[in-house]
């Protein structure tokens, strides 16, 4: 799915989750639908997840050389381009750095959310396996995790937005004095 193998495997506990779990269940499951809506948020997060901006060691290079060249520079216009070009140099560096941080925060929350599915599925197992006397208690905790994998469904939502949101800044040329 994508080129990052932590990424990919992300997806491929999920999407095994899915297979073991959740494809086999009726759709009046609603488990099923939990399980699902879990999984698929790993894998559009997993779409969506922006790649690091490649060559920041370079821009940084180009930058620092730019601010040598504003200083060294006698002629005002020739120190005006060389300030544009090392601001512009600068606004991608904060670009950049604000994709990154958005991407292992998002990563982050993926390894969260699939912990958390996994968890539902254990917790899940547990409640199936007890005798009738402690099938109450595992039954509360089943539906605590599944709360937990719905509250986690949505916070996964809001990460995909705020990572759309960010991969589309960082897309978009700054404006230019």
């Amino acid at each position: 799915l994508t080129d990052d193998g932590e990424i990919d495997d992300l997806v491929a506990r999920s999407v095994t989750i899915w297979h073991k779990h959740g494809k086999a269940r009726p759709a009046s499951d609603p488990h099923r639908a939990l399980i699902e809506e879990g999984v698929l948020r790993v894998v559009e997060s997993a779409k969506r997840l922006p790649t690091t901006l490649a060559g920041n060691g370079d821009v940084k290079t180009r930058h620092d050389a730019m601010e040598a060249r504003v200083a060294q520079a006698q002629d005002p216009e020739e120190r005006a381009q060389y300030q544009a070009a090392r601001d512009a140099l600068a606004e991608q560096l904060r670009l950049s750095e604000r994709v990154t941080a958005d991407r292992r925060r998002a990563v982050a929350k993926m390894h969260a959310h699939v912990a958390t599915l996994e968890r539902f599925v254990a917790v899940e197992a547990q409640a199936l396996a007890h005798k009738d006397e402690q099938r109450q208690d595992a039954v509360d905790k089943l539906q605590a995790a599944s709360a937990e994998v719905a509250v986690s469904c949505e916070a996964m939502s809001e990460i995909e937005a705020a990572v759309t949101a960010a991969s589309s800044d960082a897309a978009t040329p700054a404006a230019t004095a």
